[in-house]
């Protein structure tokens, strides 16, 4: 079980059943309307909308790419600083397999801080429980990232490639901590590509390791679009 795409995976990083799963400072937001300078490096200032989240209560509405899964994912911004360029998103899972041998049920909070580098998570925490042929599990982690573990730039371009650094320390239902610590290289493949709906994505692969790694499709100004369970059907900014 893991944790994407999220979205940000901003929605949608959460596709809890598969192997693997979710910029530049120098140009000033300057326009001569001092009542909007923020002083800030127009990369970090437009940090949250550029992934889509715009607002509190933006949100994403999802369908499964299995015709076998009955259920839905929703995503909404459920918590939204514009001046301190913080935002939570609430993601909801739940679907049952054909026959129903398999079942799951999550909410996850990602709190997402925005860096001169691009969109970065601070903090996640998964709550969920479910049914793996007959056998119940359950589970509730928080994982705080220090620092911030940089998820995706805000205006990724093909050719581009980052490295998130995910370390922090995970606590669990009962209180027992332990270190985390691994890295995420992620690259863009490919850019303009139609999806069903109208939506149009750019490829993102993030290389867990050398011989495993996920693809999801992100779109600026809305978000992950489609990761490898689930393809959006709806966005609200």
């Amino acid at each position: 079980m893991t944790t994407s795409i999220l979205l940000f995976s901003l929605v949608a990083s959460g596709d809890k059943d598969t192997d693997v799963t979710a910029d530049s400072g120098d140009v000033t937001t300057d326009s001569g309307d001092t009542s909007s300078d923020t002083g800030e490096p127009a990369e970090v200032h437009e940090c949250l909308a550029a992934h889509g989240i715009q607002a509190a209560g933006s949100s994403w509405v999802y369908a499964w790419q299995s015709s076998s899964r009955t259920g839905n994912r929703t995503a909404e911004v459920v918590g939204y600083d514009p001046d301190a360029r913080t935002a939570t998103v609430k993601t909801i899972d739940t679907w049952t397999d054909a026959g129903g041998q398999y079942s799951y049920f999550g909410t996850e909070w990602k709190t997402y801080a925005c860096t001169a580098e691009g969109i970065a998570l601070t903090e996640d925490r998964d709550e969920y429980s479910g049914s793996n042929a007959g056998q119940a599990y359950s589970g509730d982690v928080t994982t705080v990232y220090d620092p911030p573990a940089l998820v995706r730039t805000n205006a990724p371009a093909v050719g581009d490639s980052w490295t998130g650094t995910y370390t922090g320390t995970e606590t669990d239902a009962d209180g027992y901590e332990s270190a985390i610590s691994k890295t995420i290289d992620s690259e863009v493949l490919d850019d303009g590509i139609p999806l069903s709906g109208g939506w149009e994505g750019t490829q993102i692969r993030d290389h867990y390791s050398a011989e495993s790694y996920s693809d999801y499709h992100w779109m600026a100004e809305v978000g992950v679009i489609r990761t490898p369970t689930a393809y959006i059907t709806a966005y609200t900014p």
